[in-house]
């Protein structure tokens, strides 16, 4: 799902959604909450005049205008929902496994902000382990944003996400249906749906990517493995800085996030 925001477009909303219908975006969310009604309708009629008949298009928080255009319609967490029946597509987004839990009538989810992101500036982002507590709290499709590029795909969906949503990593890039295709192809063959057995191994995030490992360890047994001395390193797991005492009884666990600082030179304190 591509998310609009024309402050960070490369070129003309119209143009990115064209090249990244191109390069296999499945749909798009209007996302332009500083606009008036009418301005907002007229960027709305230029995406719809952009995209196939039948194209999934998804209105950001305006009731009115996804009722009067036929859109479906994207809610923030708190809203009140409307009459579920009145449109196409009816999402919400998510924060907790509280909220996703609690959300029985939406068409999806969108859960994040996944990784720290220019688009969420100062969100520390809830990382895989978050968002796999989110899906494991509801039975709805769940798609993850904030920070998402074509190489988290494959974790992202391996703890259980069905999609991506995409701001930035398509708006700012000079090719936008490049970008989009990169997405596209990162996803093929890498939906756990598709596959015929299960991954295996445990899916890591280390610093930014993907990392399988062979079997479960705890953090010591991983720096050890990477060569690393625990007086030289400060690990942050799953968004918590862990103090050395601990790196024995921290285990990595499917879809942990850690991000290791190696200080190099000086001595052993």
């Amino acid at each position: 799902m591509l998310i609009t925001n024309r402050h960070i477009a490369s070129r003309p909303i119209r143009d990115i959604v064209e090249a990244a219908i191109k390069g296999g975006v499945d749909a798009v969310q209007i996302r332009e909450k500083d606009l008036d009604r009418d301005d907002l309708r007229l960027v709305a009629q230029t995406i719809l005049d952009a995209v196939p008949d039948g194209f999934p298009v998804i209105m950001n928080g305006n009731i009115d205008l996804a009722t009067t255009l036929s859109l479906g319609l994207h809610l923030p967490e708190k809203q009140t929902i409307p009459d579920p029946g009145a449109f196409p597509l009816l999402g919400r987004s998510v924060h907790a496994p509280e909220s996703a839990s609690a959300e029985p009538i939406t068409d999806y989810l969108i859960a994040g902000t996944i990784f720290p992101t220019s688009s969420k500036p100062g969100a520390p982002g809830i990382g895989l382990h978050g968002l796999k507590a989110i899906v494991g709290a509801t039975n709805q499709p769940v798609l993850a944003i904030g920070g998402i590029e074509p190489h988290h795909v494959a974790s992202v969906l391996a703890v259980g996400a069905h999609g991506i949503g995409v701001m930035s990593g398509i708006l700012t890039a000079d090719d936008p249906e490049a970008a989009a295709r990169a997405f596209s192809q990162a996803f093929q063959g890498e939906h756990p749906m598709l596959k015929p057995e299960p991954p295996t191994g445990i899916e890591v995030t280390v610093n930014g990517k993907p990392l399988v490992l062979e079997k479960s360890m705890t953090i010591q047994e991983f720096l050890e493995m990477k060569g690393l001395h625990e007086n030289m390193v400060v690990v942050e797991h799953n968004g918590v800085i862990l103090k050395k005492v601990g790196f024995q009884d921290a285990h990595l666990g499917h879809g942990d996030i850690v991000e290791v600082v190696h200080f190099v030179g000086g001595g052993h304190s």
